[in-house]
């Protein structure tokens, strides 16, 4: 028996069936793999966008105005309803005024007396002036009559002692020729001594003269001074400190009537905005106090988004940017807005203006953003904000 010792032939086909076999089991083995790193990957890119992408939701801005009475009444007339729309400045609730009414009529009559009574005691101060200025000029008159009296006695008495001295001058030489004719025997000493005699009585008289005529011009100087001084004193009614109370009565019944008008004008409410009636808390002729609701008004704006910014984030978010809001309520809808305004304080981000993961007590600033076209959807629209 023949042995066949040659080489079997391979089919080149069987490998290359082999080659695929192995490739697919790989694939099939590293797609899993593949598929981990993908999501890995998508996780990772979530948690950096989470934590770093500035962003911020937002709400449809509303404007809740609280109508509420000043002071305790009843309330007189409701004129709107639940729901209706109102405009700004129209009535809305009317308040009873009787007794505001009666008060103020009161208030009205007791600022008329004290005006009154302040006309009155003026023109009693006004009387008691004239008198007043009546006696100063009687006065003034007397303070003359003493100056021209003391002038009078002064002139007087001058005049008595010029004519002393000079009776005086005429003695002395009528003494000084006598004495010389005793010397040679032709007058007796009796003729000198009786001259001497009169000589000493008008020195005397002099120097009597002199004192008076001191006193006099003592006198007269203290009458014209008295009568300066006099003259420049102006003797007035103390009119404002009498009057001061009674203005001061005046002011306070002034002050309480304005208090009641303004009571009687704070009766009828009036809708700060434009809106909508969305509470009424009262109805016609309930008692409410002061500080005490009435009813509600929202004003809906279509415009503005009210947002919060998380304090890490407000860097990003400057007044005048222009950034993108995404309705959640619309995938594909975006619109973009203005920053208007931007709070200066820090505050806790209230609840619903937070992602799911954040921390309950982030902390944040208020943000308002207008948006470049009205946005025709339901109030309280929530927006996704970025940069």
């Amino acid at each position: 028996m023949k042995l066949n010792t040659s080489k079997r032939r391979e089919n080149p086909k069987q490998f290359i069936v082999v080659d695929d076999v192995k490739k697919r089991n790989v694939f099939k083995h590293l797609l899993p793999l593949f598929i981990f790193i993908l999501i890995i990957l998508l996780i990772v890119s979530f948690f950096v966008w989470y934590k770093y992408k500035p962003r911020a939701i937002g709400v449809l801005y509303t404007e809740s105005y609280t109508i509420a009475s000043k002071r305790s009444a009843f309330v007189k007339k409701l004129d709107v309803k639940l729901g209706d729309r109102v405009k700004l400045n129209q009535t809305l609730v009317n308040l009873d005024t009787n007794t505001l009414l009666s008060k103020k009529s009161f208030l009205n009559n007791s600022l008329i007396i004290a005006k009154e009574n302040i006309a009155s005691k003026t023109a009693e101060l006004g009387l008691k002036q004239e008198e007043l200025n009546l006696k100063l000029d009687d006065n003034l008159i007397f303070r003359a009559i003493e100056i021209q009296s003391a002038r009078s006695a002064l002139n007087e008495d001058m005049a008595r002692l010029h004519s002393s001295k000079a009776q005086a001058k005429g003695v002395a030489k009528e003494l000084t020729r006598n004495k010389k004719l005793v010397a040679k025997n032709a007058v007796a000493q009796s003729v000198v001594d009786k001259i001497d005699a009169n000589y000493n009585s008008l020195l005397k008289v002099i120097e009597h003269y002199i004192k008076v005529v001191n006193a006099d011009e003592e006198r007269y100087k203290t009458a014209i001074s008295r009568y300066e001084n006099y003259k420049e004193k102006n003797y007035n009614v103390p009119v404002t400190e009498i009057l001061r109370p009674l203005k001061e009565k005046v002011k306070q019944a002034e002050s309480a009537l304005m208090i009641s008008e303004a009571d009687i004008a704070n009766s009828i409410l009036e809708s700060p905005t434009d809106g909508y009636v969305t509470s009424i808390n009262k109805r016609n002729g309930s008692g409410v106090r002061a500080g005490e609701t009435i009813l509600t008004v929202n004003n809906y704006s279509k415009k503005i988004v009210e947002a919060y910014v998380r304090e890490c984030w407000v860097k990003y978010f400057n007044q005048g940017d222009i950034v993108n809001l995404y309705p959640k309520s619309s995938i594909f809808s975006s619109v973009k807005g203005k920053i208007i305004k931007i709070s200066q304080d820090i505050v806790f981000i209230p609840t619903e203006y937070l992602y799911k993961y954040d921390d309950q007590k982030e902390k944040g600033i208020r943000i308002l953003i207008q948006l470049e076209k009205t946005w025709d959807s339901y109030y309280g629209t929530t927006f996704d904000i970025e940069r």
